[in-house]
């Protein structure tokens, strides 16, 4: 072969080696039937705010997924409905999703009423949910068919401790919300304050769900005259408590949960009130969750938006592991084989239980107008 021929040959070849190269590199295009998984979330009523979270990370999933060759090989399709956060319309809503949309599988169950109501229903025609938010001792009772991407509210019972052995009043007095949530919030208190030596010198169980008046609770919490005030109280009550508090000049250094961080974020909490107040809250989602989630939307997520994330993620998982297979005997063996996701919510593991240990108990204080982690 001579010169000339050889160096036509050569540029040949580097041109097929390029092309299929460029072939090989190209991410795959989902095709073919979806892959579709039904959402039910409160986009209106009292968790509006939680539903909108939740529906960011659940499209940042979709959208990386379908960008990536989809759910092995098939696009993945997420049909929405709003249950105005009313465990009736969470029920209405599934049976749509399942007789009309014919979905693969669930996500939603925001709070544990609502995931509570879909258990029967979901049981029943046998299709799998996964719930981002509803943690996993808020619930009624356990099912094959419901599996939960976060950990349990009692986590932070070491979280609490580390807060009470930090103060040297020893009166404890509890405030809480009147629901499951509230309740399991209420027994690791508990348990906190026992394990520390400190004395329950007050419990008050809220009458209602939320927006109640607790111009009476309040006024008992002031004649118990507590070193520490620890509460656990939805949306409305965090903002209604911190100003009567202060109203009333009660002292005792305090102790919320992530509704206090959620009002602040809102503007619906001045920040005269959280003056160095402390939270409980799980821990952060991964840096390259929030570097991906902030790049998306122009903002830092909010609560419970990583763990809907990893709620799509765990489902392609499954179903992946069940070799595309997408019936619920299929996709719940799949889910038990997810033992080692490493997802933006933490590590999550299904081979024992229906829910992970993701979630590590932190602590926040408020200082200069911003939440930071208490070392």
């Amino acid at each position: 072969m001579n010169t000339s021929k050889y160096a036509i040959f050569t540029v040949a070849v580097l041109i097929l080696l390029g092309a299929g190269w460029y072939v090989f590199s190209e991410p795959k295009i989902a095709e073919g039937e979806p892959v579709r998984i039904g959402v039910v979330i409160p986009l209106t009523g009292i968790a509006a705010i939680v539903g909108e979270n939740e529906r960011a990370g659940i499209a940042l999933a979709v959208k990386e997924i379908n960008d990536s060759s989809g759910v092995n090989g098939r696009p993945l399709e997420v049909v929405i409905e709003d249950d105005h956060t009313e465990p009736k319309q969470t029920v209405t809503a599934i049976q749509k999703l399942i007789s009309i949309d014919n979905v693969d599988a669930l996500i939603g169950g925001t709070w544990d009423f609502l995931a509570n109501a879909a258990i029967s229903v979901i049981e029943q025609n046998q299709v799998v949910m996964v719930t981002p938010s509803a943690l996993p001792d808020t619930l009624e009772r356990t099912s094959d068919f419901l599996f939960v991407t976060h950990s349990p509210v009692a986590i932070n019972e070491s979280a609490v401790e580390r807060f009470l052995a930090g103060i040297s009043g020893n009166k404890v007095a509890i405030v809480s919300v009147n629901n499951l949530w509230g309740q399991a919030h209420l027994a690791t208190f508990k348990k906190a304050i026992a394990n520390s030596g400190k004395s329950l010198v007050k419990e008050i169980i809220v009458p209602q769900f939320d927006n109640n008046d607790l111009q009476t609770e309040i006024a008992l919490i002031k004649q118990s005259n507590p070193d520490i005030i620890i509460t656990a109280l939805n949306f409305g009550d965090s903002v209604v408590f911190l100003r009567k508090k202060s109203e009333l000049g009660i002292g005792g250094k305090i102790l919320g949960d992530f509704h206090f961080i959620d009002g602040y974020n809102q503007g619906n909490i001045p920040s005269k009130f959280l003056s160095g107040t402390t939270v409980f809250v799980f821990s952060d989602p991964s840096p390259d969750f929030v570097a991906a989630y902030t790049k998306e939307y122009g903002e830092p997520p909010g609560t419970y938006a990583d763990t809907a994330y990893d709620a799509v993620y765990v489902l392609k998982e499954a179903i992946e592991n069940a070799r595309g297979e997408t019936d619920s005997a299929s996709i719940i063996a799949g889910l038990r084989r997810v033992t080692d996701y490493r997802g933006a919510s933490g590590l999550i593991d299904f081979s024992q239980n229906n829910y992970p240990a993701n979630k590590l108990p932190m602590l926040k204080i408020f200082t200069d107008n911003q939440f930071v982690n208490l070392q």
